[in-house]
């Protein structure tokens, strides 16, 4: 196990985790298909989501587009 920050919160995960299938575990599917990822404040274009492997004290970001003005 490994650990990483998600949300400002320490999080365990297995060793050689893709950010893809972190973000399916931590979100729900229509908060993944929406969202959009970094991994120590450098974004990660989905197409890359299955080939970015998280190492230990990643720190990982996400942002939801939300409707409002």
């Amino acid at each position: 196990m490994i650990t990483i920050i998600f949300n400002n919160k320490p999080i365990p995960i297995a060793v050689h985790s893709t950010l893809q299938a972190f973000l399916e575990k931590a979100l729900d599917k229509n908060t993944y298909a929406f969202c959009a990822a970094a991994v120590n404040r450098h974004f990660v274009s989905r197409d890359q989501h299955d080939k970015t492997i998280l190492r230990e004290k990643d720190v990982v970001d996400i942002v939801i587009p939300m409707q409002g003005g």
